[in-house]
């Protein structure tokens, strides 16, 4: 009983200490910054990698131009030599049929 008294009683004491301090003096526009520095580390957060989307759209511009230029060299004629579609097709195909891989012949 007397232990519960007394831890009252310094309980007590110490929140009395607490009313008697002052209340900390802020700028009035304190919480507003606080709130714009919190809302701008979220938004990085959520953002994605900003390096990413130059390199994405430098890499997908390049193999744009790639299938680009290869369309147009299988599918052009070459009047030079006189290749068509139909020729380069058969010439690759005679390529891979002279290749015969098998797992018996091993």
């Amino acid at each position: 009983m007397k232990n519960n008294i007394k831890i009252d009683q310094e309980i007590k004491k110490t929140l009395d200490l607490l009313d008697r301090e002052d209340p900390v003096k802020t700028d009035a526009y304190f919480r507003t910054r606080l709130n714009a520095r919190l809302a701008e580390r979220i938004a990085a957060k959520n953002r994605p990698l900003l390096w990413l989307r130059p390199a994405l759209s430098l890499t997908l511009a390049l193999l744009f131009t790639i299938n680009a230029i290869t369309a147009f060299n299988y599918f052009g004629s070459d009047e030079e030599s006189g290749k068509t579609r139909d020729t380069r097709i058969s010439s690759v195909a005679e390529s891979y049929e002279t290749i015969n891989y098998s797992i018996y012949n091993y």
